[in-house]
């Protein structure tokens, strides 16, 4: 049976309970203040805040102006009414094949052009709330309010089912939110790898960057591929003859820029056949080496910059989240039908916390409209692609000074440990922190060294994460003085004071002493 609320509800506040515009403590949005020991009937019920993570939960009420005699609605938070609310499901599946309607208002009528899309069969959605039809409990129609592919509507609860396969309707004690979409790999380590990254694809200098892995004591790799096969091959042997115990590799590719000028569905296709046909050849000699690994594509939400002049999808390939989404969600389907036995991951995403993009010139827009890159709103709209297409997720995380103060190393908001956002977000998937830095400039090169050795020995024990990649390796343009390897006045290559700081720092420290070695793996999974 559909979830069922009570039909009315009675405050349990002195003097008064606050009803609000929106589920959620906010200034000005209390519309109305509800006596104590007043019942009002329920039409609806919603998360706080409509937030997939929340387990708070509002009534929504019609209310009756005493002064005009208008009606509207309003919520107000369980903690102070009774009845309590029955928890809500964590998520639905839409039960017909051919799919089901997300609408805009929770009615079905042909005169009513309400609909949004059309979510496919079989795809899991989030559950943000619901309400009777119309807002009108004598229709007996329970809707529920949820979230599909970063777009949010309504759909009817009879074509919807429990992905658990347990019934939706109340429950008694403690609810158990079932688990939703692909279930990541089990981390056969058991703690957290010290890693890095090379950041330019087709760099690989000989001797400094093995010198650099070996000073630092690494235990796992996250390789740009180079297009030269018999250099990468003799890598991938160098990494087994250094006991190397996990690789990955990042598909690499670059968007076109005259894409922005397409039509939605055309740029679409372009960037998905595009992707797929680039990084074909990537995966099959990458798998063919033993690896298992794959970072699908690197930080969709930035634009052109000024380290970049093409960016990395948002303004050319997609225009925002749920663009993304469902390119995220259609070049996964294409690889694993090139390889089974794969372990794809969702991209790192530049930690952003404002809502637009702007490098310091103003707003960035394509066609008259601003570019989101907010990360937390990026991973809100991208949640059910990801829970149900990613069998990982990648992570970066920056920072510039030690400690756990505002851009910090043991900061979860604005620096180091900014994992703990995602961990809270998506509890069963497994994360590796696909770049991590100090990209503080005055910084000196031996403090970042400590720092990172520092921060392994934090992550050590942490099971939620496979491993953790320093930034970088090496990189070219490098304005935040974060390559471990560096070229000297004279052109040469030379490692810089970064990998000895690391490998000396961990050497010492007993949660890292004993590096994780794999004798000549054949297959890095």
């Amino acid at each position: 049976m559909p979830y069922t609320p009570p039909s009315q509800i009675r405050v349990r506040a002195q003097p008064y309970l606050n009803l609000r515009r929106e589920p959620a403590v906010k200034p000005d949005n209390v519309v109305s203040r509800l006596a104590d020991g007043s019942a009002w009937p329920v039409v609806g019920v919603a998360r706080e805040n409509f937030d997939a993570q929340s387990n708070a939960l509002w009534a929504q009420i019609e209310f009756t102006n005493t002064a005009t005699g208008q009606k509207s609605t309003g919520f107000c938070r369980s903690d102070f009414f009774e009845p309590k609310l029955d928890p809500l499901p964590a998520a639905q599946q839409v039960q017909p094949p051919d799919g089901l309607n997300l609408r805009s208002s929770p009615v079905f009528n042909p005169a009513v052009n309400n609909k949004i899309v059309t979510m496919r069969g079989g795809s899991t959605i989030r559950v943000l709330g619901g309400v009777w039809e119309n807002l009108d409990p004598r229709i007996g129609k329970w809707w529920y309010f949820v979230e599909y592919e970063g777009q949010r509507g309504y759909a009817y609860s009879r074509f919807l089912i429990d992905p658990s396969g347990a019934t939706t309707g109340p429950t008694t004690g403690t609810p158990t939110s079932p688990v939703i979409g692909r279930p990541s790999p089990v981390w056969k380590f058991g703690v957290c790898l010290a890693g890095a990254g090379n950041a330019d694809a087709n760099v690989w200098h000989e001797p400094s960057f093995p010198e650099a892995i070996k000073a630092a004591r690494l235990e796992a790799i996250k390789l740009v591929p180079l297009s030269d096969g018999d250099k990468m091959n003799k890598v991938y042997n160098w990494f087994r003859s250094q006991g190397i115990a996990f690789v990955m590799v990042r598909l690499t590719w670059k968007p076109d820029p005259a894409w922005a000028t397409l039509s939605a569905s055309e740029r679409m296709s372009a960037a998905v056949r595009s992707f797929v046909e680039t990084a074909r050849g990537q995966l099959e000699f990458a798998y063919a080496n033993g690896v298992r690994y794959f970072e699908v594509h690197n930080e969709p939400n930035i634009t052109a910059n000024p380290t970049d002049p093409i960016g990395d999808g948002l303004g050319t390939a997609w225009l925002g989240p749920g663009d993304f989404a469902e390119w995220f969600r259609r070049v996964t389907d294409e690889l694993r039908k090139i390889r089974s036995g794969i372990f794809l991951g969702f991209p790192g995403l530049a930690p952003r916390g404002s809502d637009f993009a702007d490098f310091g010139g103003g707003l960035i827009k394509v066609n008259g409209q601003p570019l989101l890159w907010n990360t937390d709103k990026w991973l809100s709209m991208c949640k059910s692609t990801i829970d149900e297409k990613a069998d990982w997720i990648g992570v970066h995380c920056y920072w510039q000074f030690d400690g756990s103060g505002l851009f910090g190393i043991e900061n979860p908001d604005s620096g180091g440990m900014y994992w703990r956002r995602y961990k809270t977000r998506f509890p069963g998937k497994l994360l590796f922190i696909t770049e991590f830095s100090n990209n503080g400039v005055q910084i000196p090169l031996a403090e970042k060294g400590r720092q990172y050795a520092k921060y392994i020995a934090l992550l050590r024990q942490e099971k939620a994460i496979g491993a953790a990649f320093g930034y970088a390796i090496y990189w070219a343009t490098d304005p935040n003085r974060e390559s471990w390897v560096l070229i000297n006045e004279q052109g040469k290559f030379r490692v810089s004071e970064i990998p000895g700081a690391i490998g000396a720092a961990m050497a010492t420290n007993p949660a890292t002493a004993t590096p994780v070695v794999v004798s000549a793996p054949a297959v890095w999974a």
